[in-house]
């Protein structure tokens, strides 16, 4: 007799990849990885950025926070970031 194994394997769709943001009004960026809902990034002048991304539905809340207090919030949907800080400059971008 002949016994057929099987490997099963669920994969859950995670959110991560290379994040590429950029604010709208002073063109700063902020670069870095992020994958499930850990997040890190860097800006133009070395300051690191560390977040949180919450699922709920078809799009994720994003939540970052910098080393030197700063913070901002917003949204991923799809690959594209929206998000806006305590000044209420908006920052832009994707994840590739």
């Amino acid at each position: 007799m002949t016994t057929i194994y099987t490997n099963t394997q669920r994969r859950t769709r995670e959110l991560g990849g290379y994040f590429q943001l950029e604010c709208d009004r002073t063109k700063e960026r902020l670069t870095g990885y992020g994958f499930g809902d850990s997040i890190r990034l860097q800006d133009s002048r070395g300051i690191a950025w560390r977040g949180e991304a919450l699922t709920c539905d078809s799009s994720s809340t994003v939540t970052l926070r910098s080393d030197d207090g700063r913070s901002m919030r917003g949204f991923l949907q799809g690959t594209i970031v929206s998000l806006r800080d305590r000044k209420g400059e908006v920052w832009r971008g994707y994840v590739s």
